[in-house]
């Protein structure tokens, strides 16, 4: 079947191939059309038979290209500063002190050697809330300073002298999450020595441990005794 040549929308005769290559490769080198002239406006370009003006085309692109530059910088800089980050918090992690030491060689002489006097210190070693455990259940967010200060100020009551670290099980949660379970020599002044138990949970907080939960433990239920025989 013979194809239908479409009813031609112009009158204008269709030019032959080879007029058609003359033309377009004549019009892409560019011929002035007098549309703009004057100082500082080069006269317009006729390519393939249209008018072009190239400050024109460059002006409507050039808004696009500061924004895609602009959101590559700022893409730049979200990147620099996540990478800072990563590498800020990978020095900490690995500049912190070993956690076992921090708590055996740091922590524990503070109770054995003067504790009254080094309630502070004390203190120093915990964040400024903690999540504190207690035995009948309770769960509250407790300050540092009643966690720590106030029951010393009982136990001295009652004739408490200091406290020695027995044991001590270090457990790694994570590059910054740490548990201990700790047991401790109690001496009184009048009654003999008692074995008392916590559990501790220590993070990094700007590059320091800190503990930031405590719960007492049944020294018997967690493997803890006052003598190597139990």
């Amino acid at each position: 079947m013979p194809s239908v040549r479409p009813i031609e929308p112009f009158a204008t005769p269709r030019p032959s191939s080879n007029n058609l290559i003359l033309l377009l490769a004549d019009g892409a080198k560019g011929t002035p059309t007098g549309e703009r002239g004057g100082k500082g406006h080069p006269p317009a370009l006729q390519v393939g038979g249209c008018p072009f003006n190239q400050s024109r085309s460059i002006r409507s692109i050039l808004p696009f290209a500061i924004f895609i530059k602009e959101t590559i910088k700022v893409a730049r800089l979200v990147l620099t500063i996540l990478m800072c980050g990563l590498m800020a918090s990978t020095f900490a992690d690995q500049t912190a002190q070993d956690p076992e030491a921090w708590y055996r060689d740091g922590y524990g002489p503070l109770w054995e050697e003067d504790p009254s006097g080094r309630v502070q210190q004390m203190i120093g070693y915990y964040a400024d809330a903690v999540k504190a455990h207690w035995a009948d259940g309770e769960i509250a967010l407790v300050q540092a300073q009643d966690l720590v200060a106030e029951p010393i100020k009982g136990w001295l009551a009652e004739g408490w002298l200091s406290s020695k670290l027995k044991d001590l099980q270090v457990d790694r949660i994570n590059p910054s999450t740490i548990s201990f379970k700790a047991s401790w020599i109690d001496r009184y002044q009048d009654d003999p020595d008692e074995l008392s138990c916590g559990w501790y949970l220590a993070d990094l907080v700007d590059g320091k441990w800190k503990f930031t939960a405590y719960a007492d433990l049944d020294c018997a239920a967690h493997g803890f005794h006052l003598t190597e025989s139990g």
